[in-house]
């Protein structure tokens, strides 16, 4: 399991006191039915997938595997903001180690849009859906399961994007928060994926979340409400990162 961002999200989304609202389209039925089971069996860590849930009253096994979008350009080595948080988190580490106090500050200044978002999402969808089958045969081998119990597949996909991902509507005069549950170009590229069962969307801005669980059984209700995100002014934020070390001195 990638430990270090699978667990991290699902504590950012579902670990906390607070409580967080999931929203959605259409019947609530497989919605309840998984929060149903996630609390009577809890939900447990795995290596591929990330994690999974055994119904033993349905015997259904949820698998569940998480992975990090955002809309910045990817390029060989990966996405851009992450190489951008990598050189920051260096040159801290460096001011750290020569400077007993000031300041740094520095930028995110990779190129983002919209058109990124939608690429970077429908790449990394294809990467782990071609893993499904791998994902099955691992529980089956794991769990043991005969042939009376069958899979349900969710992808816990969170987008990373330091600021969020936002547009403003000119249209309603709104700034609003892109999430993959009211994307055109997404939701058509996903009516073709059926092995994937659910799809459970978190972003965060303002240091609110925005959760969506999207049940493929009521697909079309999503279409019917989806956003012309790509007619919206896509808000191409550059986020500053300030950094402030402190000598504390004893008085003598």
């Amino acid at each position: 399991m990638r430990e270090n961002s699978a667990i991290r999200a699902l504590v950012k989304y579902f670990g906390t006191n607070e409580k967080n609202t999931i929203r959605f389209h259409g019947s609530k039925d497989n919605l309840c039915d998984f929060l149903m089971a996630e609390e009577e069996y809890t939900i447990k860590g795995f290596d591929a997938p990330d994690f999974y849930i055994k119904d033993d009253k349905n015997r259904i096994v949820y698998i569940i595997e998480h992975f990090e979008i955002d809309c910045y350009k990817k390029g060989r080595k990966g996405s851009g903001f992450r190489l951008d948080e990598s050189r920051i988190d260096k040159r801290i580490k460096e001011f750290q180690k020569e400077y007993a106090e000031g300041e740094y500050h520095d930028i995110i200044s990779a190129e983002t849009s919209y058109d990124f978002y939608i690429k970077n999402i429908i790449e990394t969808f294809e990467k782990h859906y071609n893993h499904i089958q791998l994902y099955k045969d691992n529980l089956n081998t794991f769990l043991s399961l005969n042939d009376n119990w069958h899979f349900k597949v969710m992808f816990f996909i969170e987008d990373v994007s330091p600021l969020g991902t936002q547009a403003y509507d000119r249209s309603t005069s709104e700034m609003k928060l892109v999430n993959i549950a009211a994307s055109k170009e997404f939701l058509t590229f996903y009516k073709e994926k059926e092995e994937v069962d659910y799809i459970l969307s978190c972003s965060s801005c303002n240091n609110e979340n925005d959760i969506w669980f999207i049940d493929r059984n009521n697909l079309d209700e999503y279409v019917n409400n989806a956003e012309n995100y790509s007619q919206m002014q896509f808000m191409d934020w550059n986020p500053h990162v300030f950094y402030f070390q402190t000598e504390l001195r004893q008085d003598t």
